[in-house]
């Protein structure tokens, strides 16, 4: 790293002054969204102030132009002259530009500085969240006030002797899919998630509740994973090759925070 700030009381070096102010509000991002806790429409609140592409401009409350579509959605600004931008969305995903210091689109959109990100479900805005920094993109906030994380700790292999937990939740627990399956169907996992079990009575007037039973397998044997006369009906599996015992059907949550759009070929297969 080298010195910036080079100037000094009685010196009359604008150039060097303005270049210091300038690199102190590098990647500025004071970004307000309207609608940010409820599933509306957003917009960029008045006041709001962000650095794009090394020029500082300020938000007098504006509509978000273009059309956002189901799935996964970005707002981006874009410079459409030397003292204006306007807001858009966009389905293009950003990219870290170190050298702006923030989230920014590649090729012709190289100057379109990111801002925010929100999964689109109809007529429903949800899962806002700012893109204020490096990590922003992965770790996310909601407004909502949820905590969601695309990168998780994974390993191969953990030996743990004692665990001892108040309660144990998957990342995402709103939507889910409904999956029918065959006794003995075989079903692939292909990425970490949770299911939950149907809840099976003996019936009459004493009734005794119990699930099936689900087995995974190891490379030559199926184990039986579950206890089925276990209140529990929620299961958190990693990718393998399991079966149930009878038909029946299954939820497969958006788990370990996979977003609720994410089709359900990403996560089971049968």
């Amino acid at each position: 790293m080298y010195r910036i700030s080079k100037y000094h009381i009685g010196q009359q070096d604008a150039e060097n002054l303005m270049k210091t102010v300038s690199l102190q509000r590098k990647g500025l991002m004071l970004v307000t969204l309207t609608n940010f806790d409820n599933a509306s429409a957003p917009a960029i609140a008045r006041g709001s102030l962000c650095e794009v592409a090394n020029t500082l401009y300020e938000s007098a409350g504006e509509a978000i132009l273009g059309t956002a579509v189901n799935g996964q959605n970005y707002i981006k600004l874009v410079p459409t002259s030397d003292d204006n931008i306007a807001a858009y969305y966009t389905q293009s995903a950003p990219t870290w530009n170190a050298e702006l210091g923030g989230w920014y689109g590649v090729g012709e959109s190289a100057n379109h500085r990111y801002i925010a990100g929100f999964s689109l479900s109809g007529s429903s805005f949800s899962n806002k969240f700012l893109l204020t920094d490096l990590l922003s993109l992965y770790n996310r906030y909601y407004g909502t006030g949820v905590f969601y994380q695309d990168e998780k700790i994974v390993t191969p292999l953990a030996s743990i002797d004692h665990i001892v937990a108040d309660r144990m939740d998957c990342a995402k627990t709103s939507g889910f899919y409904e999956v029918s399956l065959e006794a003995n169907q075989v079903f692939t996992i292909k990425k970490p998630t949770t299911i939950v079990l149907p809840n099976l009575s003996s019936g009459g007037p004493n009734p005794t509740y119990r699930t099936v039973e689900l087995e995974y397998r190891s490379a030559s044997f199926w184990h039986l994973f579950n206890d089925p006369s276990s209140p529990i009906r929620s299961m958190s599996l990693n990718p393998g090759k399991y079966r149930i015992d009878r038909a029946c059907t299954i939820k497969v949550c958006g788990g370990y925070g996979y977003i609720d759009s994410a089709a359900l070929s990403v996560i089971l297969d049968k």
